[in-house]
């Protein structure tokens, strides 16, 4: 037996082994198995540990430890589900925080595009003022005790509303905070000049540009304003000032099945642009309206493997349990707005405010309601993925139940993720 992967930190030193009895046993409803070369992969999805075993006699060699480490359950009287939730309990105190350490900031409601898709049509096209700016330097100043914070940027088109950034870092900056920078833009507006302050001022570490197709399909769907017809040629070379200036790209495709083939296409385009960047990733991403489908799933998925095929998506998985979903139930995560409204969520703050910026008194009430999840459905029963999935009540992306094409998604992800260290570990082997 090899240990390619021990439990997630946070459990190393806390978790308690499991007691050898005179018992039955059976393997958790949390492991997963991965047939390789070399034997066969086992994952704990509850605590994220990765074992190999290359025979079935090397199994069968291993009883007491896959015992003491959670892998093998009792037959009768285990609840795995109430073991699950009380790890994630635990991490969830072990996570908290006693104040905010990061912030997504929409410096406007504004953008230079027009997208069919944008989920924010109909809110009030605000852009931050320089007195509301200097005002929310003032909250993060206040409300973050370790003087380290991570900032995301989003809007509208964040880089519309440029100043804003420049007078929060200033300020951030003056006053000896240790911060960095995401933004979330279409990349259309960056110049030299503002990547070169982007780099020193903002501490911008990774820019999420969104590309929907190759020139032809992507000045359609964008429609920008007052177009020259070069919008698309100027974002590539935007993306590669930023990479060759030791800024994380992750270029996201929104997939329906009509561009489907256009994406494939692109996706060829990109790895030949950037072939020679390290820090570019790409990702597909289905459009919040579009209904899945067979044929869409297969799109999907034929998308996906062929971005992993060319090296342009390395799948994360992340950490076996979860204890919140995104920022929306994180209580060291807020969203604050153009006008200063304090939100949970970037894609719904409108619909749930939960302060401002000027005002102590937060709602309570709303923050505890983020926090609010779904409790197991049927299908929960037989899926190892349970340790690592959180269903918000609020968020309106999860009000259907848990789908098969979301699985197998997830799945796929951690299978990648279980041959990347067995990968690692063949390599060193050799």
């Amino acid at each position: 037996m090899q240990c390619l992967k021990e439990e997630d930190n946070w459990l190393k030193a806390g978790l308690i082994r499991q007691p050898i009895e005179d018992l039955q046993y059976r393997l958790s409803k949390f492991v997963v198995k991965l047939s390789v070369k070399d034997g066969c992969l086992l994952y704990n999805a509850a605590t994220g540990s990765l074992l190999l075993f290359e025979n079935d006699a090397d199994f069968q060699s291993s009883k007491e430890y896959l015992i003491a480490n959670w892998f093998f359950v009792p037959i009768r009287d285990f609840d795995e589900f109430l073991w699950v939730d009380f790890l994630r309990d635990k991490k969830r105190e072990l996570s908290r925080e006693d104040s905010i350490k990061s912030y997504l900031i929409m410096t406007t409601m504004n953008c230079n595009a027009r997208c069919f898709y944008c989920y924010e049509k109909g809110r009030k096209p605000i852009s931050m003022t320089p007195k509301t700016a200097n005002d929310v330097a003032d909250f993060i100043i206040a409300n973050t005790k370790s003087k380290k914070v991570k900032v995301s940027w989003f809007g509208g088109e964040p880089l519309v509303n440029y100043k804003a950034i420049d007078i929060i870092c200033e300020r951030l900056k003056q006053n000896g905070f240790y911060y960095h920078s995401h933004i979330i833009s279409n990349g259309l507006l960056f110049s030299d000049e503002l990547i070169e302050r982007s780099k020193k001022l903002w501490n911008l570490k990774k820019a999420q540009i969104t590309i929907d197709g190759t020139e032809s399909v992507y000045l359609k769907t964008k429609a920008y304003k007052d177009s020259t017809g070069n919008e698309f040629q100027k974002v590539m070379s935007n993306i590669e000032h930023l990479l060759r200036n030791d800024v994380s790209v992750s270029i996201r495709l929104n997939q329906s099945k009509e561009n489907t083939n256009d994406l494939l296409n692109l996706a060829d385009l990109i790895k030949c642009k950037f072939q020679l960047f390290n820090n570019l990733s790409v990702y597909n991403r289905l459009l919040f309206e579009e209904k899945i489908t067979d044929e869409v799933e297969t799109a999907y998925f034929e998308l996906k493997q062929k971005l992993i095929h060319l090296g342009l998506l390395k799948p994360k998985y992340g950490e076996a349990i979860k204890y919140a979903q995104c920022m929306a139930d994180n209580d060291s995560s807020m969203v604050i707005t153009p006008d200063g409204h304090i939100g949970k969520c970037e894609h719904f703050s409108e619909d749930y405010f939960v302060g401002s910026i000027y005002d102590k008194n937060l709602n309570l009430q709303l923050i505890n309601q983020f926090k609010e999840v779904f409790p197991p459905i049927p299908s929960c029963n037989s899926c190892a993925l349970y340790p690592s999935c959180v269903r918000i009540k609020l968020c309106p992306s999860h009000l259907d139940a848990c789908t098969e094409f979301m699985r197998k998604d997830l799945l796929q992800n951690l299978h990648y993720m279980m041959n990347r260290y067995y990968q690692t570990w063949k390599k060193k082997k050799e």
